[in-house]
């Protein structure tokens, strides 16, 4: 079987729906099939990063916010001969280009929405920045996911989004993202005087940092610190920039600067050491259409202090194996006073079972190939 990704960016471009393209086609490949990535050049300089996945980067002719447009890409995809076109993220030329070659030649079309849909309602950009989107939306009538075979989606939070845009219930496939990795045997909890906390992610408005770190200056909170890992990022491209220079500015403001440390980009897979010296994953983001910092967390059996967004509204039952908290700074630091060395341990082990079954990328690739199976030798629907 051949599986044609596309995605608008990859490696070196760090993202999560980048992320997902490179272990669903390394799963692919490690079982014998075929899934190269189609991409744009975003990002590279010099030599490409050494992936073990075929990746053809095409040049960008022009670009109006993120959609980077590659014309190479449609005399590429004209030359393939494939099973299955998947493309990663709606609004995108890649998208647009492989349903419009997935429909010339009857092959089904997947996309993996990855929150892209709707999301942009919650980063605040005022209704001017929104424009662009409906815009968009208008003109095209939606056909991307309104007429894919399959629209994947991570989480339910994101499934009941996806029928409200207006996809068919029976065309939305939800399958979540795997963990980076599982911490083996129980978390340890040393004595401590304080609270060490820990935030990680890509660092943007939407994922409401200065709540946070907001509720730090609160009475319950006074003896927590906080370790901030990350980069910043903006949601989009409408987006403002320099927030975390706000997030230093306001931790100085309040007089944590000794209490909040930002600790830069860490890679997924050296993220362990970090969970194990700190007590809790504090995540009080507005939204998420997954949170795959929140999966990883929990899989590294961090107790988990979240809002009910994305895989955090699966996973976590509110007092029995985390707590979920609403975004304001005073509903966070409540829900961090209310954690001791009791629930600190029984969170732990709670939360690590919650996730024990479902989330690893062995099982996910076994979905996915069902999922491909069940398409094959179908023609394009209409």
């Amino acid at each position: 079987m051949k599986v044609v990704r596309l995605i608008e960016s990859f490696f070196p471009v760090v993202s999560g729906p980048a992320m997902q393209a490179l272990h669903i086609s390394e799963g692919l490949e490690r079982r014998g099939h075929n899934s190269p990535i189609y991409t744009s050049a975003l990002g590279l300089s010099g030599e490409p990063p050494n992936l073990p996945v075929s990746v053809s980067r095409l040049p960008i002719s022009r670009r109006a916010f993120k959609f980077l447009v590659t014309p190479d890409l449609k005399r590429r995809l004209g030359e393939e001969k494939c099973d299955i076109v998947h493309a990663h993220g709606y609004r995108s030329y890649q998208a647009e280009a492989g349903f419009a070659a997935a429909r010339r030649s009857g092959t089904p079309f997947v996309i993996s929405t990855h929150g892209t849909l709707e999301s942009f309602r919650h980063f605040r950009m005022g209704l001017l920045r929104e424009l662009p989107y409906h815009a968009y939306d208008l003109a095209t009538g939606k056909r991307t996911v309104k007429k894919a075979d399959v629209v994947v989606v991570n989480s339910a939070q994101e499934q009941q989004e996806a029928m409200d845009f207006g996809v068919p219930r029976g065309r939305v496939h939800r399958i979540p993202v795997g963990a980076t990795a599982f911490k083996k045997g129980k978390k340890r909890f040393p004595e401590r005087q304080g609270l060490k906390l820990l935030w990680a992610g890509r660092i943007s408005r939407n994922r409401n940092v200065h709540s946070l770190i907001e509720a730090l200056a609160a009475p319950e909170c006074r003896k927590a610190t906080l370790s901030i890992v990350g980069f910043e990022a903006k949601s989009s491209d409408a987006s403002r920039g320099g927030y975390i220079d706000e997030l230093k500015a306001l931790a100085a403001r309040l007089g944590l600067g000794g209490r909040v440390r930002f600790l830069g980009s860490v890679p997924p897979g050296r993220m362990m050491p970090v969970y194990d010296t700190h007590d809790a994953f504090v995540y009080p983001s507005y939204y998420e259409n997954f949170g795959q910092t929140v999966l990883d967390a929990a899989a590294a059996r961090m107790p988990l202090v979240c809002a009910r967004t994305g895989v955090a509204a699966e996973i976590v039952r509110d007092g029995e194996n985390g707590l979920l908290t609403g975004t304001e700074p005073a509903a966070i630091a409540d829900a961090i006073g209310r954690l001791d060395a009791g629930s600190l341990s029984r969170f732990s082990d709670g939360i690590a079972g919650a996730v024990a079954e479902g989330y690893s990328w062995e099982e996910i690739i076994e979905t996915y190939l069902r999922l491909y199976g069940g398409l094959l030798g179908r023609r394009r629907t209409a």
